[in-house]
């Protein structure tokens, strides 16, 4: 009875951080289907989210790059600062939109539109679980570049060949996160620390 009770402490607790790991990813909660017992979205975390700064940022200045404001040079660092925090379904759109109207060489346009536009016909590497590390395999999801998948999925993603944001999310492990390329990625080997340790009369959840 002991054991249950403890397993339903460390779920409850882990479950509420891993939750806060993904409010702290400022992703779009409309692309994600939580997984059955992680904690549903409020209101006010939706509204956070979906009204985060960097959506602005990213309107304003595709708005000031279009009307020549922004150099190219510029406009390219924004994009890779803007791709290490992950962007939502309208940041997407913004930005594919964008780039469709710049000027931009024509290799870094269709370079950038391969990684926004994951449905557009471009070279990718397909992902398969069994050639990540066993640790890696335990976290329940993978999140590139700002979009999420459960762990079901993962052997039907397929990627841009250059270096990403990856985020391996758990309701048990401390959260993971890698960023450079698919093949660098298959080789790490993270140490896998728990959310919670101890027993149920003492326990001790980790630092967010």
């Amino acid at each position: 009875m002991s054991k249950i009770i403890l397993l339903l402490n460390i779920m409850i607790s882990s479950l509420s951080w891993a939750n806060g790991v993904l409010i702290k990813a400022q992703l779009d909660p409309q692309e994600i289907t939580l997984p059955e017992g992680y904690k549903f979205w409020s209101q006010q975390e939706t509204e956070a989210i979906t009204s985060r700064p960097l959506r602005d940022e990213i309107m304003s200045s595709s708005t000031l790059f279009l009307q020549g404001q922004i150099k190219m040079s510029d406009f390219s660092q924004l994009l890779q600062e803007w791709s290490e925090k992950g962007f939502n379904s309208q940041e997407r759109m913004v930005l594919i939109d964008t780039l469709q109207k710049s000027k931009l060489p024509l290799t870094i346009k269709n370079r950038w539109l391969c990684r926004l536009d994951l449905e557009r016909n471009c070279p990718r590497v397909k992902i398969f679980t069994k050639h990540l590390a066993p640790i890696l395999q335990k976290y329940e999801w993978l999140i590139i570049d700002g979009k999420a998948y459960p762990r079901v999925s993962w052997n039907e993603i397929s990627i841009v060949d250059e270096p990403l944001t990856w985020v391996f999310l758990s309701s048990r492990f401390e959260t993971y996160i890698f960023k450079g390329h698919w093949d660098d990625l298959k080789l790490r080997n993270p140490n896998l620390k728990d959310w919670v340790t101890g027993d149920c009369s003492q326990y001790t959840v980790a630092d967010s």
